[in-house]
């Protein structure tokens, strides 16, 4: 009802108005020397689509957003196209709780605003499997092992990837274990694991070093002796140290 004027200009008009709200009413009528016209049709003013915050798990049951539109403003939440609630914007912001769980795959969007000023559906989130946990190497690994094991709790079938000194091997989860076959390892190499489901990547596990094999010390050794040698498995260059 508030009135704004511009003038025709070339059988044209535009009017520069303050920032409009969705839900406004807008008409208009045109004034001569004649007198003034009937109004126009009256065009509601949608609402900007609100944004639904991703990403979003497997399992969550509520689903949060922002939105440009007043305090107070309805936003309606989507799932695969058929609404299951409502929440209100305040500050910003809104959130719906209750829903779900929601399933991977699952297509979330939000639209803003009743009836004729709804806005169009947000752009939409899919919901994720989670990303799985980081597995665990069990230790200790000895120079010459040839097998990396552990535990995961991701789902049997997952891809377990065990890094050797950055050098990936693979092997699968099952029954919350794996085994992975490596190359014959050597003392001080750094090993290190992660496990990929279709929620992604884990961060990697913890790290084991590789214990060196003992070496021998040859005997026997005599009062007066002033050296002592011995064998070793490991790789030429490595320290032994003597006790």
């Amino acid at each position: 009802g508030v009135p704004y004027t511009g003038t025709v200009s070339g059988g044209t008009y535009s009017v520069t108005v303050p920032a409009l709200d969705g839900g406004d009413q807008v008409y208009a009528t045109v004034t001569t020397p004649g007198g003034t016209s009937d109004p126009s049709n009256t065009v509601t003013v949608d609402f900007d689509p609100p944004t639904v915050t991703g990403p979003i798990y497997e399992g969550a049951t509520s689903v949060s957003g922002t939105s440009a539109s007043p305090d107070g403003t309805t936003i309606t939440v989507y799932v695969d196209g058929v609404a299951v609630g409502t929440a209100t914007v305040s500050g910003g912001t809104w959130t719906l709780p209750g829903v779900g769980p929601l399933a991977a795959g699952d297509s979330i969007t939000a639209t803003a605003g009743t009836g004729e000023s709804m806005s169009v559906p947000s752009a939409p989130v899919i919901v994720q499997a989670p990303v799985p946990n980081p597995p665990v190497i069990n230790g200790p690994i000895t120079e010459g092992d040839t097998v990396v094991t552990g535990t995961s709790d991701a789902p049997d079938g997952s891809t377990v990837t065990v890094y050797v000194d950055g050098v990936p091997y693979a092997g699968t989860v099952t029954g919350g274990t794996y085994s992975v076959t490596v190359p014959a390892l050597d003392g001080g190499d750094q090993v290190y694991a992660t496990v990929t489901t279709p929620g992604g990547t884990s961060d990697p596990s913890n790290t084991v070093t590789v214990d060196f094999d003992p070496p021998t010390v040859t005997g026997p050794i005599y009062e007066g002796a002033t050296s002592v040698s011995g064998t070793s498995a490991s790789p030429d260059g490595t320290t032994i140290t003597v006790y």
